[in-house]
């Protein structure tokens, strides 16, 4: 994707404006535009837990700055700096955070280099190079299974807590709703506790 210079006169216009700049209306359309881009060039996949965006609406689907923009709105705009999330890994996870970045104070100096992130960036990294993502499926019993292989798949499984997806998807196939701790676990019928003890072992 590149910018067209009518995009890039209604982005250098929003920054002169200042305020909140990635909500300026004038840059819906580029917005939608960079969410399509990155939904087809990546299979349609949240770039941290993979999370398939297959029948979601747009509005499900956050565009992530992995370089927050609260802290480098130079990089708003930075195609590199950009892809898309789903809400569980960019809202209620990685927020504002910088504490992925080798070093935060001097990241705005290189950041186009993937040694400079602990993390899988989704456009220097190729995801598989460092994490093995497995889905079995039986009948309605689905099971996610995350591997990683190398630090910077540790660092990620470790950053967005993917072991809780992992554990939610068995919770869901022994009919356990998430709950708090103070809540009672449905029971599990043999016929699924069967059904789970297979999709586990090809895992």
């Amino acid at each position: 994707m590149d910018f067209t210079d009518e995009d890039l006169i209604l982005i250098n216009a929003a920054k002169a404006k200042g305020g909140n700049v990635w909500e300026d209306p004038t840059l819906e359309d580029i917005k939608q535009r960079i969410k399509t881009h990155y939904r087809n060039g990546n299979a349609g996949h949240c770039c941290y837990c993979h999370r398939s965006f297959r029948g979601e609406f747009k509005f499900d689907i956050d565009i992530e700055h992995v370089l927050p923009k609260s802290k480098f709105l130079q990089f708003i705009f930075e195609l590199f700096n950009l892809n898309i999330s789903c809400k569980r890994c960019n809202m209620l996870i990685k927020k504002e955070r910088t504490d992925f970045l080798i070093d935060a104070d001097s990241i705005a100096q290189n950041p186009q280099q993937s040694d400079q992130y602990h993390l899988i960036h989704p456009n220097f990294d190729y995801y598989f190079d460092h994490m093995d993502y497995e889905v079995n499926i039986k009948n309605e019993i689905e099971m996610v299974k995350f591997t990683p292989k190398r630090p910077k798949g540790e660092y990620t499984y470790d950053f967005f807590r993917l072991n809780e997806i992992e554990i939610d998807m068995i919770n869901q196939a022994q009919g356990i709703r998430s709950v708090k701790s103070n809540e009672t676990l449905l029971s599990l019928p043999r016929d699924i506790k069967d059904d789970v003890k297979d999709l586990i072992d090809k895992l």
